[in-house]
């Protein structure tokens, strides 16, 4: 907020002294600069341009010897991979590196993000050249975070909301990571920030603020993520003695946090440095070995791309951090300009000064001459000011017995000017009914009692209130000698009066919950209804704030929404989940409004709340019998056409496909003729009860009506045969549920049922009745057959899904009979030699010959039957791997291992079993995955990758690109090749889009060090294409198609012994 404190003298002077001395720093900075720049000139060798020295500055929060040993490598590193250039380490404090930055003598600078941010604005720079990436817990990570916590015996201190009214440890205020990102959580979260008078400023190293909150000394710490895990890890901190508040997790990141992630610090160059240099310095630091020995040295695992620092630039903004914190500049010219009136007032006071000394002795003597005029004038003010104020005075002589009413006081009482009046007459002008109250109490004050009265009179034809006052004067014998007194009219003040009473009583007898707090939220008034509905003493809630009737169960984004509509001014309402003392909960619709002083400043805040509980409940129980049927329990007609027509609504254009079961009880009429309704009902819920166990969480089963009931299955698949077959397994599922006698009422009851399939959308303008129309003829169609089979609308879906099915039965019988037939594919260099293969399974079916593998492998992938291809296909590989190494020749194999398979627990004990028992040695198996599998459980495949590793097996991404993989995930893994699409191959020669793909992913290997094979490599004029870019393996028809192992290994070993 800019303030104009700057026009006050005080601060004019101060200022005016700053400006004098930043003028005479700017001269004396410019006559260095020119005696700097003539030593350069003479120093500059005349043989040719000599480069001065790279200064590479890097902040320091720790002593600056231990900050210059450790990053001291780091610059030693560009010197030998940025050629002619020498760096030179600078490490300085903040002020001593803000200095360095201002004079303009560093090139290159390491800070943290906040401070970048700062700088960015004040010398202009661009973004930066890249982020550190830090190693946390053996992880490496370019974001860090916050930590607030406190001890773990603290029961009082569970929340955010807790945390602004205790004593706070923190290495400092400007501590980007160890307080201004928990200040801005916790203002996000619509919690009290802490208070500066309880902040505990410890210092650094940040392992300070934790002891303070170990020994007693503050209540709540805040750190940067990591310390409390470095601590434990060298031995110095149990974490069992801490618990974390707000505490949440990051997929990828090792640590819990309490805030949001934040980049990590950033390298940038001043905008002095030139662009060349700027750029190799980038390279260098990108090419820094990950976990090399540089990195390891400096305790880093090295340099990424920029991050994205605008969270940091938002951070500072909402805190009015700097660089947003400013009080505008000013000059001389600038203090001439809002001074300058002042200046000529000042001069021609002292001409006044010197006007009035002169004729002083003049006015004195005119003074007296005025005197007379004076008083009377003072006498008719007087008057004036009691018409003004309508107060009236009255003197009373005791000894004259006189009573004198000034004009004003005649005109309360409506009585002509001048009449006279005595103290009878005085009780004749006061209400009948207030006569006797006046009369004693002017008789208590001719005892010493005070006079201040309140009375009503007939005036104009109605009541007026006056106030009357008086001072009675007594001798030192204690005789009355007279008084003198005021009359007021308060006739508008006593009917605000009654007005506010009024609403005063209003207001306690409500039967709304209402209270009053004031800008800070302490309570300051309940009425008696919010202690009668929530069981609250008024002692218990005033003074506290209004979190005492939180029950946790109205969300941080309501509250959130309520103080922001507030702060705005604005009046919120809205339904909140409240407590009652005794713990039940309350739901109450509220509307709280700010009530604004005459200024327009907000003083207090006024909340009505409503107890709507038992309206809320009664709204869900009417809205129960509208959508749910009374005797199942279950979704009605009407809930399930809501529910289809949210589903066309969600899914129109995205191709995924739905399915509707309808499922009808045969002879259901029967059996309830028979054996009467109430077994008829019984039996009813009993079906719905097993229709529930058949399907998925987010599938609905409805009753229709009678004896029919609705299966909807939505986001089945985006193909039709794939939905059709799980639809199938689920009317199987039903039938088998169905076999099952039910035991009712002590009789045996076995039913059949029929059912109708139908799959939709068909077209974007399907609706749920056609749906159901679809639906009710595929019922009829199945009921029709009589053979208790289900029934699709369209016949060719059911023999679609009944086609899946057989192949999936006849596969599942055709792997243990030896059906199964390992192929190879061999892969090529650029060179022509033949580096390896991979590894394909196909189906020699009795009937149906060779089967395709696109035919039965998606099949298998739905089920376990992709672990069982898995399993054959590796034992395979592996057997020949070993064959040909008893033979004397290297045969390098790769296998497809699905993620189903990799993801159980015993796979890598599997794998050893594998190896041990055929013999093949594991540096000749690679391991092809999906991109899928990385970034699912991320923790998990890597360490059962880094085990397999170990053990010399090769591991290669399948398809890369196709999916969703990140960098950071990459680098993680000890991946050794990536496997480029083949639909990414097949058109990159002229298809522009293809070939950028192709190029990036060729270069995000060469940065890695991985090999790459290329997938589907037919023509000779893809392979030149791949060629001319980078070293890749080639696989494909234009090498070689699949072949039987057997053959396949026969041709080989044939031209290997010929090459021999």
């Amino acid at each position: 907020m800019i303030s104009l404190d700057w026009c006050r003298p005080d601060r004019l002077r101060a200022g005016v002294a700053k400006l004098c001395a930043g003028l005479l720093l700017v001269l004396t900075a410019a006559g260095v600069s020119l005696h700097l720049g003539v030593v350069h000139a003479k120093e500059a060798p005349a043989g040719g341009v000599a480069h001065d020295p790279v200064e590479f500055a890097v902040l320091s929060f720790s002593p600056l010897d231990e900050a210059r040993a450790r990053w001291q490598p780091l610059v030693d590193y560009l010197n030998g991979a940025v050629e002619g250039r020498r760096f030179v380490l600078r490490v300085h404090h903040l002020d001593d590196l803000v200095a360095a930055l201002a004079n303009g003598h560093i090139d290159f600078v390491l800070v943290n993000p906040a401070l970048y941010v700062q700088l960015t604005y004040q010398h202009h720079l661009s973004s930066p050249l890249v982020t550190l990436v830090n190693k946390e817990d053996g992880v490496p990570v370019s974001a860090f975070g916050g930590v607030i916590f406190t001890r773990a015996d603290r029961s009082d201190i569970d929340s955010l909301d807790d945390v602004g009214h205790v004593r706070v440890a923190t290495a400092g205020r400007s501590a980007f990571g160890a307080y201004q990102m928990q200040v801005a959580e916790l203002l996000r979260a619509g919690a009290q920030p802490p208070r500066v008078q309880l902040l505990v400023e410890t210092g650094q190293p940040q392992n300070k603020a934790i002891d303070a909150v170990l020994e007693g000394r503050a209540d709540v710490g805040f750190v940067r993520s990591g310390v409390i895990e470095s601590l434990a890890r060298q031995g110095r901190l149990d974490p069992a003695q801490l618990k974390l508040i707000g505490s949440r997790r990051y997929p990828g990141y090792p640590f819990p946090v309490s805030t949001r992630l934040y980049p990590e610090w950033p390298v940038f160059a001043m905008p002095q440095v030139p662009h060349d240099l700027a750029r190799r310095a980038t390279a260098a630091l990108l090419a820094l070995p990950h976990d090399g020995a540089v990195a390891d040295t400096l305790r880093i695992s090295g340099f990424t791309i920029p991050g994205d620092y605008r969270p940091v630039d938002d951070l500072l903004r909402e805190l009015r951090l700097p660089p947003f914190d400013r009080a505008p500049e000013f000059t001389l010219v600038d203090v001439w300009q809002r001074w300058k009136s002042y200046a000529v007032s000042l001069l021609l006071a002292g001409f006044a000064l010197v006007a009035f000394a002169t004729f002083r002795l003049g006015w004195i003597n005119r003074r007296l001459a005025r005197a007379q005029q004076e008083s009377q004038r003072l006498a008719a003010n007087l008057s004036q000011a009691q018409s003004v104020a309508r107060i009236g005075s009255w003197n009373l002589d005791a000894r004259s017995n006189t009573l004198v009413w000034s004009d004003e006081t005649y005109r309360l009482f409506d009585v002509r000017p001048g009449t006279p009046v005595s103290y009878d007459d005085f009780l004749q002008f006061i209400h009948p009914d207030d006569r006797a109250a006046i009369d004693l109490a002017w008789q208590a004050a001719l005892q010493g009692a005070p006079y201040d009265v309140e009375h009503r009179i007939l005036r104009n034809g109605g009541v007026a209130w006056l106030q009357e006052r008086a001072d009675l004067r007594f001798d030192a014998d204690g005789k009355f000698l007279g008084a003198i007194g005021t009359v007021q009219d308060v006739t508008a003040r006593k009917l605000a009066d009654d007005e506010l009473r009024k609403l005063s009583l209003a207001v306690e007898q409500s039967p709304e919950c209402i209270f009053i707090t004031d800008p800070d939220g302490h309570i300051e008034y309940v009425n008696d209804a919010l202690v009668r509905i929530t069981g609250f003493s008024r002692n218990e809630v005033l003074g506290r704030n209004p979190r005492i009737f939180k029950s946790g169960k109205t969300s941080s984004e309501t509250f959130r929404e309520m103080w922001l509509t507030l702060q705005r001014g604005e009046i919120w309402q809205g339904e909140i989940v409240n407590r009652r003392r005794d713990g039940s909960e309350i739901i109450e619709y509220s509307i709280i409004a700010p009530v604004r002083e005459s200024d327009g400043t907000v003083s207090h805040y006024l909340a009505i709340q409503q107890d709507i509980t038992e309206r809320k409940a009664a709204a869900e129980r009417i809205h129960h019998l509208a959508f749910y049927d009374e005797l199942t329990g279950l979704p009605n007609r009407s809930l399930l056409i809501d529910r289809i027509s949210q589903v066309l609504a969600s899914r129109q254009h995205q191709g995924y496909r739905e399915a509707l079961l309808l499922f009808n009880i045969d002879r259901f009429k029967v059996v309830n003729d028979a054996r009467g309704s109430v077994l008829g009902d019984a039996l009813l819920t009993a079906v719905a009860a097993r229709l529930r166990d058949v399907v998925r969480e987010g599938d609905t089963v409805a009753r229709m009506a009678g004896d029919e009931f609705a299966l909807m299955l939505p986001v089945v698949d985006r193909t039709a045969e794939a939905a059709s077959r799980h639809a199938l397994q689920v009317a199987r599922k039903i039938r088998a549920a169905l076999e099952t006698p039910f035991e009712l009422g002590g009789e045996t009851v076995r039913i059949t049922g029929s059912i109708g399939i139908t799959l939709f959308p068909e077209e974007d303008s399907d609706t749920p009745s056609e749906i159901l129309r679809r639906a009710t003829t595929a019922l009829h169609r199945a009921k029709e057959s009589g053979e208790s089979h289900p029934a699709f609308f369209e016949a060719s879906m059911g023999e679609t899904a009944a086609e899946s099915f057989r192949i999936e039965r006849e596969l599942r019988a055709g792997i243990p009979r030896g059906e199964l037939r390992l192929f190879l594919q061999p892969q090529f260099s650029a060179s022509g030699d033949m580096v390896g293969a991979e590894a394909l399974v196909r189906w020699q079916h009795p009937q149906r010959g060779l089967v395709a593998p696109g035919v039965f492998v998606p099949i298998a992938e739905e089920s376990d039957l992709i672990v069982e291809l898995g399993i054959w296909v590796m034992n395979e590989a592996c057997r020949l791997i070993a064959v040909a190494a008893r033979q004397g020749l290297p045969l390098a194999l790769s296998v497809n291992i699905s993620p189903r398979h990799f993801r159980r627990p015993e796979f890598n004990s599997w794998v050893r079993e594998v190896l041990d028992r055929t013999g093949a040695e594991p540096a000749r198996l690679t391991l092809e995955i999906t991109e899928g599998l990385i970034i699912d459980n991320v923790s998990d495949v890597v360490a059962k990758m880094n085990e397999l590793s170990a053990l010399g097996i090769r591991f290669s991404i399948d398809d890369f690109g196709t999916g969703y993989s990140s960098l950071a995930y990459l680098k993680r893994l000890p991946i050794d090749e990536l496997k480029i699409d083949k639909t990414f191959v097949q058109d990159a020669p002229h298809d522009p889009s293809d070939a950028a793909l192709v190029e990036t992913i060729l270069a995000v290997a060469r940065q890695l060090q991985l090999k790459v094979v290329a997938e589907g490599v037919e023509t000779a004029e893809q392979a030149e294409f791949l060629n001319s870019r980078g070293k890749v393996v080639h696989q494909g028809y234009l090498f070689g198609r699949p072949a039987p192992a057997d053959e396949w290994m026969a041709r080989w070993t044939a031209k290997a012994g010929a090459d021999a």
